[in-house]
């Protein structure tokens, strides 16, 4: 289980989902902030920088879509690790090959908790490789 000096940045434009993953994250032991658009989540994740140990962003957003926001994420903080979650079918070709782990809506805390365990670990082993 995470201790509690793992922030997670979370960007979902619709609340109920916010605040389900910002209860799923805290029961956990993470630290949450949250953004309800991709533009305010690449703000938020600029301010942050690397104080921010994971990202959890939804595919399809009003207001600065999710992908958008991951690639730029991806570009500027290649060793972070990022889920994405969307209620569309998994997103396939070259895009996709930026998003370090997927779970399609809807799904339970656990799921969730599994591929951001993922996520972590395969960014983990990535910085390995390099090293």
């Amino acid at each position: 289980m995470p201790d509690n000096s793992k922030l997670c940045l979370i960007a979902d434009d619709e609340e109920t989902v916010r605040i389900y993953l910002r209860a799923t994250l805290e029961q956990a032991r993470f630290r949450v902030v949250e953004a309800c658009n991709g533009n305010d989540a690449l703000t938020l994740l600029n301010q942050l920088g690397e104080a921010v140990d994971i990202v959890v962003s939804d595919f399809h957003m009003c207001g600065g879509d999710g992908l958008r926001f991951v690639l730029n994420a991806r570009e500027s903080y290649p060793a972070l690790p990022i889920v994405m979650i969307s209620g569309i079918v998994k997103p396939a070709g070259k895009e996709a090959a930026h998003l370090v782990e997927f779970v399609q809506k809807p799904f339970v805390g656990s799921t969730l908790l599994e591929a951001m365990d993922r996520a972590i670990g395969r960014m983990n082993s990535r910085s390995a490789d390099k090293a």
